[in-house]
């Protein structure tokens, strides 16, 4: 049986197909369906009619496999926006499919499920458009503890757009939400064992890094990214422009102008929890959300 899994986020329409002997295929496309929502507080035409033909792209490339089970899912953009039920109506008939808006727990909880390899302790760290997930926990013994905090990295870029000191504004976003997580947590996601990052940033991260021409998700899955490292990324990031961004190897031409939102975001928990390094997973979301199907 074919399964497929969509994960309509903030920034990305990302879709994972499992064929036979867990074999993977995984497309992804900006839509940017949160763009201007945190000043508007709704879902703009222009962002709504971008998700829609990737939306028929996807039912179109889905039509090749004939049979398929299908489960979507819509995150912070439209768990926040003031139109998000027109706007479910709307994406439901390009994909021909019903579309669940699930909680920042339930992301979190998938995110989880689908990122994590090992049986120790571990953190997940997921920096989306719209809102931050972190969860804390292991295989054997489950979820510890999650949260989703409204932070992401086209909000921020959008709040923040005319600072001429992005990072510092962020950093203390980020701190405030970080200080209700109980000492205990705080203690024990310090202290993990393994620490994984995914989505677009810490991707991001590790093919500039690697100075990738061609995205390679073998480079990039698993790669450690060393705070020393982020540091000096965020520097870079935040020092240049959109353009010179856009023509760096390893940088998506659509995701450059969130970039140094995203690094400032993940930098902030770095220090926050005191982490020294942390693992990219090129996982995350879609991939729980296929093993509930």
């Amino acid at each position: 049986m074919v399964k497929v899994a969509i994960d309509i986020g903030t920034n990305t329409l990302l879709m994972l197909i499992e064929t036979a002997q867990h074999q993977y295929t995984n497309v992804h496309r900006i839509a940017r369906l949160g763009e201007k929502l945190h000043s508007t507080g709704y879902i703009s035409q222009s962002a709504l009619e971008r998700a829609c033909l990737i939306l028929d792209e996807y039912y179109e490339l889905l039509q090749n496999y004939g049979t398929y089970t299908l489960r979507v899912v819509g995150t912070a953009a439209l768990r926040i926006a003031s139109n998000s039920k027109d706007v479910l109506n709307t994406l439901t008939q390009h994909i021909h499919a019903p579309i669940e808006i699930i909680s920042g727990d339930e992301e979190a909880q998938y995110t989880f499920l689908g990122t994590v390899e090992n049986d120790e302790p571990s953190v997940v760290i997921d920096i989306g458009g719209g809102s931050t997930e972190i969860v804390y926990g292991s295989k054997n013994n489950g979820i510890v503890w999650r949260n989703s905090f409204p932070i992401g990295a086209v909000t921020c870029t959008e709040r923040f757009f005319d600072e001429s000191d992005k990072s510092t504004h962020i950093h203390e976003l980020v701190f405030n939400e970080l200080l209700s997580i109980p000492d205990k947590i705080q203690k024990n996601i310090a202290s993990s064992s393994f620490i994984y990052a995914n989505a677009g940033t810490p991707t991001t991260i590790a093919a500039v890094a690697q100075n990738l021409e061609i995205y390679d998700e073998s480079k990039v899955h698993n790669y450690e990214i060393q705070f020393e490292q982020l540091c000096q990324f965020e520097q870079l990031f935040h020092s240049i422009s959109i353009e010179e961004l856009k023509d760096m190897n390893g940088v998506h031409p659509e995701r450059a102008d969130i970039l140094p939102s995203g690094t400032s975001i993940l930098k902030s928990i770095f220090q926050f929890f005191r982490i020294n390094s942390c693992f990219v997973s090129t996982k995350g979301l879609r991939y729980g959300v296929i093993q509930t199907i």
